[in-house]
């Protein structure tokens, strides 16, 4: 990793720590600057304001699905492979539980706004799905079911499960990241079963 790839990663770190604690709102450059250890000038080298530095957080933790997603869309079409994959994004939400409360509560309309059209959002996450749900379609592992529907009703039902236990203050408690995972692999088999 580059010095300046380390730094900017820095910066996002001490911020993220910095948000476990207090609202976006009450954390400055100044606090966040004097986590990572690097100047405010450095901290401007990097990002135009905080809230390019929010959005940068927030991206990094979307975009993670994603990449997953797309290693993901090569594995056997079975259920095993996607409660599996289910396993692997719960271990990483659990890294990012404050980030996703951050991302619920202050930013992710307005990030949604500024970097996504709704369709595209949409497509990042739901085209490797669909393309493995086709797959298995295809090889009789999976209902007959139209494979675009389907990832995107798995995609949405995620989104409710996990919106509900952000906006209730649940997901942080032991236990519950566990919880979305098991109702998400719920959803998928009552979708997909032959």
């Amino acid at each position: 990793m580059k010095k300046s790839d380390k730094t900017r990663l820095t910066i996002l770190e001490a911020a993220q720590e910095l948000f476990k604690t207090r609202d976006v709102s009450h954390v400055s450059v100044e606090a966040i600057t004097k986590k990572a250890g690097v100047g405010k000038g450095t901290f401007y080298l990097y990002f135009d304001s905080k809230t390019d530095m929010v959005d940068a957080l927030i991206r990094d933790v979307v975009e993670q699905p994603t990449e997953m997603m797309d290693h993901f869309s090569n594995t056997p079409s079975k259920i095993s492979s996607i409660e599996k994959m289910v396993d692997e994004i719960c271990s990483d939400l659990s890294k990012y539980v404050k980030t996703l409360e951050l991302i619920h509560k202050v930013q992710f309309l307005r990030f949604l706004a500024k970097h996504f059209s709704i369709s595209e959002y949409n497509n990042k996450w739901t085209k490797s799905l669909e393309k493995w749900i086709t797959r298995g379609v295809n090889d009789g592992e999976f209902a007959k079911i139209n494979p675009q529907f389907a990832s995107e009703f798995i995609a949405l039902g995620a989104h409710g499960v996990l919106d509900n236990l952000i906006s209730s203050g649940e997901l942080s408690k032991t236990g519950k990241i566990e919880d979305f995972g098991a109702q998400l692999k719920i959803i998928i088999r009552n979708i997909l079963k032959p």
